[in-house]
């Protein structure tokens, strides 16, 4: 026996692709047919009209082809493309183990001598941390705005500290201050 629901349907659309099939029912009472009676197929339909054609079918989702003109090309007014564009507002603290060329642009050395490079440039920036800390403070922000953009070629630069009299001051007076402090 099937279960019964009291609703008001209205008249299905009529569609070129389906086909009524029948099934009792009447106006005001939409039956729930028994599930041995759902089919677990393509061309299913909970409303019980069965597909005529197969939707599977690559043709019946092509658009129709239409031949080209034979004279030139067919004049259409394309309105003028605008593109806003603002560069996004990310920052971030200073970078003071950073590798640029290696990390950004994947510049390296052979295999052999990259991670030696590496802990090379490390340490010297490790011992040179109150240098950098007093030329670019912890506060300040950086943007990653200048530098290439991915898939652009990227010379390969050699990056330098710049010298600065009042950064070498503050990391001699810190250098002191430890040789001091720690025996």
């Amino acid at each position: 026996p099937a279960r019964t629901a009291l609703v008001d349907l209205p008249p299905a659309p009529q569609d070129q692709n389906f086909v009524d099939v029948d099934i009792p029912a009447t106006d005001a009472v939409y039956e729930f047919r028994p599930i041995t009676q759902i089919e677990p197929f393509h061309d299913y339909s909970p409303t019980g009209r069965k597909r005529t054609t197969d939707p599977s079918d690559p043709r019946s989702r092509t658009p129709e082809i239409v031949p080209l003109p034979e004279s030139g090309a067919v004049e259409r007014a394309f309105a003028t493309p605008e593109f806003q564009w603002e560069a996004a507002n990310v920052s971030y603290n200073p970078l003071y183990f950073e590798d640029p060329s290696l990390e950004r642009y994947g510049h390296t050395y052979p295999e052999i001598i990259q991670p030696v490079v590496s802990m090379a440039r490390f340490g010297v920036q490790a011992a040179g941390l109150p240098y950098q800390i007093a030329l670019d403070p912890v506060w300040r922000r950086h943007y990653p705005l200048g530098y290439y953009r991915p898939g652009d070629p990227a010379p390969a630069l050699r990056y330098q500290v710049p010298f600065n009299a009042q950064a070498a001051t503050t990391a001699t007076m810190v250098y002191t201050g430890m040789f001091l402090v720690l025996p």
